[in-house]
């Protein structure tokens, strides 16, 4: 009996890590195309300088672009928690998306009121490459917040709030 339980155990255990391991590098797969496809889309304006996983669906990338528009550039995409069954059910219960985000220092404060009304992609790249991959997700992006604070007031933060929760934002 005992026997039993421990060749279960050890069928378990190799399940999960096989589970782990090719899920793994399935995210990284897929976020390393990500990070290729955002390259892409600077338009040889920016590139990658430094790229690193933080654990096992999580990629942060260091941007560096050539004309200065941009200090500090950070992205960082989310993947589904694929690796990790308990954590992958769970999302996919509470329908997260794979996320990426942009963070960036602006290289001078604006001197104007930014009003968003539409988000769009602009790319230099290939238009035969752009037609042939069609098959597109568009998502609406979430509120777009510019600052030239380095710290925040604690006065703000309730601002701040009202305006992530609003539909529009307006200076």
């Amino acid at each position: 009996m005992g026997r039993l339980l421990l060749i279960d155990v050890a069928g378990a255990v190799a399940l999960v890590a096989l589970w782990y391991f090719c899920l793994a590098a399935y995210n990284r797969r897929r976020g390393t195309k990500a990070l290729r496809c955002v390259e892409l889309a600077c338009s040889h304006r920016g590139h990658v300088t430094q790229a690193k996983w933080i654990g096992a669906s999580r990629l942060q990338a260091q941007f560096r672009f050539a004309a200065h528009w941009f200090e500090n550039a950070r992205v960082t995409i989310r993947l589904m928690p694929r690796p990790l069954p308990i954590q992958w059910i769970l999302s996919a219960y509470h329908k997260q998306r794979e996320t990426l985000t942009f963070e960036a220092d602006l290289d001078c404060p604006p001197g104007t009121c930014l009003e968003v009304l539409r988000h769009r992609w602009l790319t230099h790249s290939d238009n035969a490459t752009v037609r042939k991959s069609r098959d597109w997700t568009v998502v609406r992006p979430g509120p777009v917040v510019l600052t030239t604070c380095t710290e925040w007031k604690q006065e703000l933060p309730p601002v701040i709030s009202t305006l992530m929760t609003s539909a529009a934002i307006i200076c």
